[in-house]
């Protein structure tokens, strides 16, 4: 099941101009802790087909490379701020290396076959407003605590991450939210509708979560979508729940003696 549309047309006009970037200016130097933190990743793939150079006078120029964008100003220096690399055959790991990237704004690495954790790096970039590492075979626990204030899509589904779903506190600009398809445990918490008054979209559908069909997600004033299907969640639904007047799509299936 392929939601990337979706996302595409929920992305923001800011990020836009990021998918992807055409420069103009042919002399372009990549910071070098930029290119260290890129080095670092492609040492983390089992092959690569990128292209990119570490070697000679091009290393300088990581700007034009595949997946990569550099920001738009005039010191001769630029920063990294976009690395989309999505459907690019990757395998591997994701490197903690990423987390040099301190400028990003994008990161996409959906529709490859990444392994392993994700790490605590990715979770402390404050600049980052889309991180998509959905449809990858990556697992383990998601960090407790995060630095994703200026996030604005997370999408981790169609994995096989464990333990209690992320929260995202503090991520006041969070518009789509998808953790589907893992085996993430607990309740869910909808904690997330009190970080964020512009949630449009949450999907938690199956997982492995348990407990009460939680209270909370009246808070999500701008709800269009929300998805819990085949969760193991049970109960009743909240009254909160029929204060949704933007919720246009609503699926509970799985759930059973849900009632009101």
């Amino acid at each position: 099941m392929q939601r990337t549309p979706l996302l595409l047309l929920l992305l923001p006009p800011p990020l836009a101009p990021l998918c992807p970037l055409i420069f103009s200016r042919s002399q372009q130097i990549c910071d070098s802790s930029d290119l260290n933190a890129l080095q670092g990743f492609v040492e983390g793939l089992q092959s690569s087909a990128l292209g990119w150079s570490f070697n000679g006078s091009s290393s300088s120029n990581c700007c034009h490379w595949v997946g990569i964008s550099c920001d738009l100003g005039s010191a001769l220096v630029k920063r990294v701020i976009g690395l989309d690399l999505s459907k690019k055959s990757l395998k591997g790991s994701v490197s903690s290396s990423l987390g040099g990237l301190d400028q990003l704004k994008l990161l996409n690495l959906s529709y490859n076959s990444l392994r392993g954790p994700v790490p605590v790096e990715l979770f402390h970039l404050p600049h980052l407003e889309l991180l998509d590492l959905s449809t990858n075979m990556l697992s383990g626990l998601i960090p407790a605590e995060s630095n994703l204030s200026s996030i604005q899509v997370f999408n981790f589904s169609f994995n096989s991450f464990n333990g209690t779903h992320p929260i995202l506190a503090g991520s006041s600009n969070l518009s789509v939210y998808d953790v589907s398809s893992n085996s993430f445990w607990g309740p869910v918490d909808t904690g997330i509708c009190n970080s964020s008054g512009s949630v449009q979209v949450l999907q938690f559908s199956e997982n492995m979560f348990s407990g009460d069909f939680p209270a909370g997600f009246g808070n999500c004033s701008s709800l269009t979508e929300l998805s819990l299907s085949e969760t193991g969640l049970t109960g009743t639904l909240p009254d909160d729940m029929f204060t949704l007047s933007s919720l246009s799509q609503l699926n509970l299936k799985g759930i059973h003696s849900l009632a009101s």
